[in-house]
């Protein structure tokens, strides 16, 4: 829906399946775990560092800004926290803690 009006939308894909392996099923199934991947990493990057609220358009910061975050969320793997996310909240609170991390 799109402004209260159904809308059609048409995608085309190239595969290198022959024809009896790209059945339907088999190709939703592959665009959908495409996706499901895309978006379980898009979702760390913008939500756990704020990527998707960050203002920053100009010059060489955007690209900065990103490659550190891209760090910081490497860096948050290897934190025995619930998630990323709480492993950020405790740092916030206790930098002290953080430190070693970037030692390693």
């Amino acid at each position: 829906m799109l402004k209260g009006k159904a809308t059609v939308e048409a995608v085309h894909g190239i595969t290198s399946l022959g024809r009896g392996q790209a059945d339907a099923r088999r190709l939703l199934g592959l665009v959908r775990g495409h996706w499901g991947i895309e978006n379980k990493l898009r979702y760390v990057r913008d939500e756990t560092p704020g990527e998707g609220r960050c203002r920053v358009r100009t010059g060489p910061s955007p690209q900065v800004l990103a490659a550190v975050r891209t760090v910081a969320v490497y860096l948050l793997g290897g934190v025995a926290a619930g998630s990323k996310a709480a492993a950020t909240r405790r740092f916030a609170a206790h930098p002290e803690e953080a430190l070693p991390l970037l030692l390693t």
